[in-house]
């Protein structure tokens, strides 16, 4: 049973008085829950101290959504409530956790990292946006590392500053577990020696089936990127977007990198945009290796100057469910058209009905 905390038309929890009616309903329900959906909310020190003691009852707990629980609370306040809280499933068989968009940064990490050190079934860990750091990230990590009875299978860890330390730190995960399933790290300011550790560590991680290492500077890193998605058998969404800053990089490792992935018989969605892919030879070899997916249905090439004709010439048999390859300009030009055939066609059915009315008056 899936049970979302919730007070109808308020969004800021102070008064402990305010939860009477929730913490009933958890009481009464407390063996059917499993799920606890907890989120998007403000939430004071005492409230989450008295919906923690609720929690703690729940003895089927295994999903736990802790996500944006803390707009406008002070920052001293912020790893007391979350204490709480993470206390509250401390003993629990808790096997997905998501603490994103809270924005707790380091000081709020040993609020929690106590869980990740002693848990035995986590095997989805979402901290997205939390300000992290490098340090944190660190942190997090390290908890993880001193951890011997989980593997994750899921990490979403995106836009928090993770900069060298932190991907270092999380390269030592990867390596440790070799378990993961489904990883994103995209938007961390991610340098190459950084990005480099995470993908050799990806290689024995045979159950990879999503990975989105987007807008970081991966520039050199993909070619160890390129030398190990062969051997990712199971790899079904991948995401190097914003990775490559330099155009004669861009043309030779775009191409390198369609031809690994064209090895890869499960891929469904490639996202390969504004890669600086400029050279026309460079895009008929992706042209020609898109030929050879069996199971592709999304494919993103925007921001890479797309000769539109060769494309045409060269996919013209292939069907996808979406296939965007237009440069930003192309793509305006594309949504102007649209939009002058809607009113054009808006006008003559206008002047349909006009002529229909005055068919009918006569």
């Amino acid at each position: 049973m899936i049970f979302t905390c919730q007070i109808p038309g308020k969004l800021k929890w102070d008064d402990p008085a305010d939860l009477t009616e929730m913490i009933s309903n958890i009481t009464k329900n407390k063996s059917e829950i499993t799920s606890l959906v907890l989120s998007h909310c403000s939430i004071g020190t005492e409230c989450a101290k008295k919906l923690s003691e609720a929690i703690t009852l729940c003895e089927n707990l295994t999903s736990i959504n802790y996500r944006d629980l803390f707009v406008s609370r002070l920052k001293e306040d912020l790893p007391i409530s979350l204490k709480y809280l993470m206390e509250a499933i401390s003993t629990k068989k808790i096997t997905f956790l998501d603490l994103s968009d809270n924005a707790f940064g380091p000081t709020a990490i040993p609020s929690f990292d106590f869980f990740l050190r002693t848990c035995t079934n986590l095997e989805a860990l979402q901290l997205e946006n939390n300000g992290l750091g490098p340090e944190g990230a660190e942190m997090v990590c390290n908890a993880l590392l001193q951890n011997d009875n989980i593997k994750l299978k899921m990490l979403t860890i995106n836009r928090n500053r993770l900069e060298e330390k932190g991907a270092l730190a999380l390269a030592k995960v990867i390596e440790k577990m070799r378990s993961f399933e489904h990883l994103e790290v995209y938007q961390n300011g991610i340098s190459t020696e950084g990005m480099k550790k995470i993908i050799l560590a990806l290689k024995e991680n045979k159950n990879l089936e999503v990975l989105k290492i987007n807008d970081n500077f991966t520039k050199v890193a993909l070619k160890d990127l390129i030398d190990i998605l062969p051997g990712l058998t199971k790899l079904k969404i991948i995401d190097i977007s914003d990775s490559i800053t330099e155009s004669d990089l861009g043309n030779k490792l775009g191409a390198e990198f369609f031809e690994a992935l064209s090895q890869v018989e499960l891929i469904k969605e490639i996202y390969c945009n504004y890669n600086e892919i400029i050279s026309k030879n460079s895009q008929k070899e992706i042209f020609e290796y898109l030929k050879n997916f069996k199971n592709l249905e999304i494919v993103q090439l925007k921001g890479n100057e797309i000769n539109k004709t060769l494309m045409k010439n060269y996919l013209k048999d292939l069907t996808f469910e979406k296939l965007v390859c237009f440069s930003d300009n192309e793509e305006e030009l594309e949504e102007e058209e649209e939009e002058k055939e809607k009113d054009e066609k808006e006008k003559v059915d206008d002047l349909t009905e006009d002529i229909e009315k005055i068919n009918i008056n006569k």
